[in-house]
């Protein structure tokens, strides 16, 4: 508090004194602040002098002037002067306490226009004393107790409580009774405006009540009485509409001394931060966390709103700062834990591209099967060296050390994820329950993936034995969705069963690679004719993918296959095209880590090898290989069912043979093989389309 302020009136010097906080807390709650600051403007809008501590004047001069020329000059005093001269001067006080003297009360507030004037129904004193005297209450003396000014009583809570009751805006004594108005401004929060408040007087009201009591009266009466109720209820709500009106002037005016109080408070904050500031970085706090410190903006405010405050001494400081340290701290645990997250995240990127360069060593085939970084990252050894204690940058050679068993590490990861997709399998679904990780490789073993729902890539739909399973473990939803995992596909398995049996084989003994190298062709019976007259056929793991999409289809309850003949899958392999696609961007060169991470369409490897290995003619899965995972699915051959090619021509060689229709087969024969009049058994002979059931 400045030194002018030390005599406000009713004024306590609240010392921020860690030993004795009650007692402060208790001087604190009986400040009126809205005295404070009234005064504060006051002398500040005084002509700039030195200010003198005035000397009380000697009773026998007070008593030798006139009465009148006494109550001019305190007509000219600040209210909070007189009331301050009713507790220090016993002559002035029982002048200003005399209801005779009120207009001297009356004089004063009406030279000061800023000050809400005297009401007609109170006398001066006892509304300078609601507005400036201290917060204590009227009954029981505890503090604080706020005024009202609707009814001119300053009660504490638990006073209120008995002489007030919230408003029920069902009763209609309510509705008639006068709204209390609090006023009090709040030095520690800018926003706490004095609005209307719910209390309503139990004595006016039982006042009210008792009357419209009254006013019922007898039937006889009826007429007369509600005339008296209407000029009644005209005359209560004249009463509530000027009560509201004064109110809102006075909350009016302790609402602009809070604004008052609050802007001169931001300045005020602003020189104590700079200092406090200062402060902190002589003892070496580092500037960053002072920039970042969330300050206690109550203990600032109390500083500037209630202290005073605009120097920050070495005796203020040395209070303060205990409840300014914690701050500090946790501004300084951020940005440490910040400056950590940040070394960490260039530790992983240096261990990533140290993974990469040893990934880039292993065979380009086994490039599809590696974890991904999320998971490399997790192993205990990387991990370990990733979140090191120490705040260095790493070096090459600690992650070399490290990445010596990082095969070791890739191989237990595999291990593990196959147990787990083991796991998964039912144990109905297998020969023997709990068996080893082989049995991952059954061709009934399907997996899918509930992330993977890109219609243009099969990617995770279908996913068979480790083959299929295994790239797809790097897919970035399993990192954190569908509990990390893959998930067996019921539908899948039964399709497959279908397959393999249709196929000749044992569903519990058949491997994914014994069906890949059998190579069947198959077309689903429950499917309507593509293009009205031909049928889409399939490979067998295709055949899988289309049993899972269609399990929603009414039409495909149950799986109705065809296995293909000899000579009419020969014809629909000449007519298919190529799987894996070969405009995919998933191709990489055997030889070389150039597709590492930018694979290439099957055209530009081949090209590839070409130019750099120098190999005339590349091999597929030798020079050049599929990067196994996300491939676009090939369009399916179409079987003509209508108008059937089921003919062929027994000149040509068996490896080149082809399906003609009745009509085609013979101009084939008169053009290509010169016999003018072909003969059905000798020169052509019409074969099955679909193999028969068992064969």
């Amino acid at each position: 508090m400045d030194k002018e302020d030390t005599d406000f009136p009713f004024s306590c010097d609240i010392e921020m004194v860690q030993g004795d906080q009650l007692k402060e807390k208790r001087r604190q709650a009986r400040v009126n602040f809205l005295a404070i600051q009234v005064v504060k403007l006051y002398r500040k809008a005084l002509p700039n002098m030195t200010y003198m501590r005035s000397c009380p004047l000697p009773n026998t001069l007070i008593n030798s002037l006139p009465t009148e020329l006494i109550c001019e000059i305190l007509g000219y005093l600040h209210p909070t002067d007189l009331l301050n001269l009713t507790h220090i001067h016993t002559s002035v006080s029982a002048l200003l306490k005399d209801e005779a003297f009120d207009f001297v009360w009356k004089s004063s507030f009406s030279n000061y226009p800023d000050i809400p004037c005297i009401p007609v129904d109170i006398v001066g004193l006892k509304w300078a004393d609601m507005l400036f005297g201290p917060l204590i209450c009227e009954n029981c003396g505890t503090s604080p107790a706020i005024p009202n000014i609707t009814f001119y009583r300053r009660l504490c809570d638990i006073c209120n409580t008995k002489e007030f009751i919230d408003y029920e805006q069902t009763e209609a004594a309510h509705l008639l009774s006068k709204p209390a108005q609090l006023i009090a401004i709040d030095p520690y929060h800018e926003y706490a405006e004095c609005i209307s408040s719910r209390l309503r007087s139990k004595t006016e009201l039982n006042d009210i009540e008792l009357t419209l009591l009254r006013l019922q009266g007898t039937p006889e009466d009826a007429r007369a009485l509600e005339k008296a109720f209407i000029d009644y209820e005209s005359e209560r709500h004249n009463i509530i509409s000027e009560t509201i009106n004064k109110n809102h002037e006075v909350a009016y005016w302790a609402n602009s001394i809070q604004t008052t109080l609050f802007e001169k408070a931001r300045s005020k904050i602003t020189t104590i931060l700079k200092n406090i500031k200062l402060r902190f970085k002589g003892i070496g706090v580092d500037p960053r966390d002072l920039r970042d410190t969330h300050w206690d903006m109550e203990i600032l405010t109390k500083l500037a709103n209630i202290h005073g405050v605009a120097r920050l001494t070495r005796k203020r400081w040395n209070k303060i700062r205990p409840y300014l340290e914690h701050d500090v701290a946790f501004a300084t645990d951020r940005r440490l834990a910040r400056e950590r997250k940040m070394l960490i995240c260039r530790r992983m990127e240096f261990v990533k591209e140290q993974c990469r360069k040893f990934a880039e060593q292993w065979l380009p085939s086994a490039w599809a099967y590696l974890p991904p970084f999320y998971v490399v990252q997790g192993f205990d050894s990387i991990y370990k060296v990733i979140h090191a204690p120490h705040d260095r940058e790493l070096e090459e050679k600690e992650v070399d050390e490290v990445l010596k068993h990082l095969a070791e590490e890739v191989n237990r990861w595999h291990k593990e994820k196959m147990e787990q997709l083991v796991s998964i399998i039912p144990d109905d679904e297998v020969k023997e329950p709990a068996a080893d990780v082989n049995c991952i490789n059954l061709a009934t073993s399907v997996f899918h993936c509930f992330g993977s729902s890109q219609a243009s890539l099969r990617m995770g739909g279908c996913l068979i034995g480790w083959d299929g399973a295994g790239p797809h473990l790097r897919c970035r939803s399993l990192q954190r969705c569908w509990e990390r995992r893959l998930h067996f596909s019921r539908r899948g398995y039964e399709a497959a069963i279908s397959l393999v049996r249709l196929a000749g084989l044992d569903p519990l003994t058949t491997t994914k690679w014994e069906m890949d190298a059998l190579d069947r062709r198959f077309v689903c019976m429950n499917c309507p004719l593509a293009h009205t007259n031909s049928r889409q056929v399939y490979d067998w793991t295709e055949a899988v993918y289309h049993g899972m999409l269609t399990e929603d289809n009414q039409a495909h309850m149950t799986f109705l296959w065809r296995l293909l003949g000899p000579e009419a899958e020969a014809d629909i392999k000449r007519r298919e095209g190529p799987d894996p696609y070969i405009w995919d961007t998933n191709w990489i060169c055997n030889h070389c880590s150039a597709h590492f991470e930018n694979r290439v369409t099957r055209r530009d490897v081949i090209m590839h090898t070409r130019e750099r290995h120098d190999i005339s003619r590349p091999v597929d899965n030798l020079d050049y290989v599929y990067f196994a995972g996300d491939r676009s699915p090939r369009p399916p051959a179409l079987l003509p069912v209508v108008d059937a090619r089921e003919y062929v021509c027994l000149w040509c060689a068996p490896v080149k043979r082809r399906l003609y229709r009745s009509k085609t087969v013979r101009s084939h024969i008169r053009d290509a093989h010169g016999i003018a009049e072909p003969v059905e058994t000798n020169d052509w002979k019409r074969v099955d389309i679909f193999s028969p059931p068992g064969d």
